[in-house]
């Protein structure tokens, strides 16, 4: 994201394009097909009030821009929130069902996205948690997407025990998703040595839920090394298809 100059400091920031407010705040002209999302800086560079929403046209007259330039600028942005969208989905899928679980439940699901990680696991869940879900209900450019465990939607992960070979979401057409994980299994046996799985996994979206399949993968390794390093462990429940 990008931002003008006066007087040397900062005045706006373009949020990103959205075509939930079709008239711009500046001029009054309505029935537009999409808006520029603006959004006041202060004297630090830091966002100082609500967002305006302007024409194409009138937001680069406040910027002193071209057309061409906000333009661009504003898909730039739009990009960048769809990124902290997939990624906040990813977060919620992973976490969120560990939210209230045991310190140790959380620190295995925070060890299979990140081995290296330090400090409590409660916290950092938390804080991960807070910033995915205030991603996705910020409505700057678009109404609040899902973002609550009871959002999750069932998908079949199909694995080959080293990676994700497909993800295909269950519903609303069950049998042709089945359609396309035989699918997939008929051309992993074709190829290769290893005989593929089917594992059931929850998330919001199907990226998300590749993360969580990769998840649970992690987290049954590392407990099984732990197994027979002598620790006692507990098999997360992995419902499969």
């Amino acid at each position: 994201m990008e931002s003008n100059t006066h007087a040397a400091r900062p005045r706006w920031q373009i949020k990103g394009i959205t075509d939930e407010c079709t008239t711009c705040e500046c001029c009054g002209r309505s029935n537009l097909r999409r808006t520029v999302a603006l959004c006041p800086l202060d004297a630090e560079g830091n966002e100082g009030g609500g967002v305006s929403y302007y024409g194409t046209a009138c937001a680069a007259d406040t910027l002193r821009w071209t057309t061409t330039k906000v333009t661009n600028t504003a898909r730039l942005a739009t990009r960048q929130c769809d990124e902290r969208d997939a990624w906040a989905r990813r977060i919620i899928s992973v976490f969120a069902p560990v939210e209230h679980a045991t310190a140790r439940e959380q620190a295995n699901a925070r060890f299979s996205r990140n081995p290296h990680s330090k400090g409590p696991a409660s916290a950092e869940v938390a804080g991960l948690l807070e910033m995915a879900r205030a991603q996705l209900t910020d409505i700057t450019l678009a109404p609040a997407r899902p973002h609550t465990v009871a959002d999750f939607q069932p998908y079949w992960a199909v694995w080959d025990g080293t990676q994700v070979l497909r993800t295909v979401a269950v519903l609303p057409d069950r049998t042709a998703a089945r359609r396309s994980v035989d699918e997939v299994i008929r051309q992993s046996r074709a190829r290769r040595v290893l005989e593929p799985q089917v594992h059931t996994v929850h998330a919001l979206d199907m990226q998300a839920a590749e993360e969580v399949a990769y998840a649970h993968a992690a987290r049954a390794r590392y407990e099984s090394y732990r197994s027979q390093q002598g620790w006692r462990v507990n098999t997360p429940d992995q419902s499969r298809s």
